[in-house]
């Protein structure tokens, strides 16, 4: 029964949580909440996941060896010691935990190449640029128009001298305001666990959430620059550097959707109220911890345990 709970609210939050966010105006309103909601879909359907796995395993009623159990219990199963259907999901799910695992290892593998190629980057624009302390950038000799900043470590925000052309001084200093708030809210880190999830998980929840928090991140980034920089003026750099000339992995002041974000610039959502933000973001915390507390209180609660068939 538990077991089929979890399962089913893996099955359904992957089916459901695509449908419902996609469509959601208020993560346009909130785009602060609205990564949140993808990354709490995202993480909840994970956890339910394991905690099944967990709760089909673990023997609660001997947790003192439960460890070396487990072990001999797939062990024997794999060899065909409890029957030829227990033989067949043994090894139907140690194929599934081999593929999950290769397809986790080669995600990291190609995160750590991305964090390499950056920090080469990051060195190649330190030999070949120069750091302009009144505007707080290094500017790169180049024709084409672009402001971006590299994530990682250094967090170095790189303007090239065909933007600073094409750019008003406002303008300049609005762009320049949207790269900081990147920096500032790490949004590295969270495109990054979204694109993990989604090379080792083939999910469509996984794709989407991707996707949706590229698009939220730029949102975020454009809220914060409007607190010290008018909504016109950075939808006029916007356009300016309609054509982006940034290298691949960096995070771009035009970046996703440019033309939803001019017109969100110009016509800018009216924000949810700040009692219903706290509530939706508290609930959206609480969610991950739902199943873990249900695999909890199956051991500590006799009553569970005896009237909750596994």
């Amino acid at each position: 029964m538990t077991v089929l709970l979890l399962l089913g609210s893996a099955v359904a939050l992957a089916v459901a949580a695509p449908a419902w966010l996609l469509r959601a105006g208020w993560t346009n309103r909130a785009p602060r909440l609205g990564v949140l909601a993808w990354h709490t879909a995202a993480a909840t359907l994970v956890v339910c996941v394991i905690a099944a796995a967990q709760i089909m395993i673990m023997p609660w009623h001997q947790a003192d060896d439960a460890i070396c159990m487990v072990w001999r219990l797939c062990l024997d199963a794999l060899v065909g010691a409890h029957g030829r259907a227990a033989q067949v999901m043994a090894w139907t799910g140690a194929a599934v935990l081999l593929a999950v695992t290769i397809r986790i290892a080669v995600a990291g593998v190609q995160l750590a190449r991305a964090a390499a190629r950056r920090r080469r980057h990051t060195a190649l624009v330190r030999l070949i640029g120069h750091h302009r302390a009144d505007i707080g950038a290094t500017v790169v000799d180049h024709p084409d128009s672009a402001v971006y900043l590299i994530p990682g470590r250094s967090r170095e925000v790189v303007v090239t001298t065909g933007a600073i052309s094409r750019l008003d001084r406002e303008e300049l200093a609005a762009v320049l305001a949207h790269e900081r708030a990147h920096a500032r809210g790490r949004h590295h880190l969270s495109l990054m666990v979204a694109v993990l999830l989604c090379r080792a998980f083939p999910a469509a929840v996984f794709r989407h959430a991707e996707r949706q928090i590229h698009r939220l991140v730029e949102l975020c980034a454009d809220e914060q620059a409007c607190r010290h920089h008018s909504r016109l003026v950075l939808a006029r750099a916007l356009v300016a550097l309609a054509t982006p000339a940034s290298p691949p992995g960096m995070l771009a002041a035009a970046g996703g959707d440019a033309l939803e974000r001019v017109h969100r610039l110009m016509r800018p959502p009216a924000p949810l109220p700040r009692r219903v933000t706290a509530i939706a973001t508290a609930m959206l915390l609480t969610l991950p911890l739902l199943p873990l507390a249900l695999v909890v209180a199956i051991p500590a609660v006799p009553a569970l345990r005896a009237g909750l068939p596994l």
